[in-house]
């Protein structure tokens, strides 16, 4: 086997399976503070989720580390600048959970359209209401997609299946890119969720209001927390730059102080030089002119 791979977090074992076939894993789940630290100077590759908080710290432990994997769509528990500075790879699955996150989606929509859980409370009550959950069919309903990404394309597909009416929304995706993506006529609505509902028939209704204006302020919050971490990130690299600036530029005035030392030094041995080959030749001059 080559290299030696530490897994910080529960990961499938079905991954892992393929891991073990050609490194050394080793699987140590819940690492915290020193412990982590004492543990990851010894392999060659880390692999975590979302509960380790592979630090800068962390990262200069890892004396061995060549790459940082991270099992899941984000980067943001891995020190991306530290890993960088040290040369160290680091790769993520962005596309891990797509089917199921769009899985999970239709399966609350078919929840909520047939009142599922409703029904089963009900049940486990001992009660037998059943036309008081009837519900909806999804087949000829709008359905708005607000992001035309990995997710919502493939929520999309599943939506035609159930004949259903789409809407999306994305700044992003153009709807020729979106018709290429999906192989099936898509209407992009330019300005927001309001546009999609308003199509329907007329402005939402007070509870789906609500849900928007939460909407709306998760986003904001959520916006405000991603700028937030950029910005703080984007300091780190301006002062690693600005830190590497002042080392250049230290670096480049020592040689500068170098060359004017050198050159001072070539110019006093010239000098030195020159001056005793006049004395050579001022003796042999002398000499030369002195009476036999």
């Amino acid at each position: 086997m080559s290299g030696r791979v530490l897994i910080t977090d529960p990961i499938a074992a079905d991954g892992l399976a393929i891991l073990e076939k050609s490194l050394d894993v080793d699987v140590r789940t819940g690492l915290k503070g020193q412990d982590l630290l004492d543990a990851v100077k010894d392999y060659d590759a880390l692999i975590v989720r979302s509960e380790t908080r592979v630090t800068a710290e962390v990262i200069a432990a890892g004396k061995k580390l060549q790459i940082i994997g991270r099992a899941g769509v984000g980067v943001d528990n891995i020190d991306v600048d530290a890993a960088t500075a040290r040369g160290i790879i680091v790769v993520n699955a962005p596309t891990g959970n797509t089917i199921s996150a769009c899985e999970l989606t239709f399966g609350l929509m078919l929840a909520m359209a047939r009142n599922i859980p409703q029904a089963h409370a009900s049940m486990h009550n001992g009660e037998w209401r059943r036309s008081e959950f009837v519900g909806v069919e999804l087949r000829g309903k709008t359905l708005g997609i607000v992001g035309l990404g990995r997710v919502g394309s493939e929520l999309a597909k599943r939506a035609r299946s159930f004949d259903m009416h789409i809407l999306a929304y994305d700044p992003f995706v153009s709807a020729d890119r979106a018709r290429a993506q999906l192989h099936e006529e898509i209407e992009r609505v330019r300005h927001g969720v309001e546009e999609m509902l308003a199509e329907q028939g007329g402005p939402p209704d007070a509870e789906i209001q609500r849900e928007l204006d939460n909407l709306r302020e998760d986003t904001r919050l959520y916006v405000k927390k991603r700028l937030r971490k950029s910005e703080k990130r984007l300091d780190h690299s301006i002062r690693k730059i600005d830190e590497r600036t002042d080392k250049l530029e230290k670096r480049l005035d020592q040689v500068e102080a170098d060359r004017q030392a050198a050159e001072y030094r070539i110019h006093s041995d010239t000098e030195r030089m020159l001056d005793g080959l006049l004395e050579e030749v001022r003796a042999i001059a002398d000499l030369l002119t002195r009476d036999p």
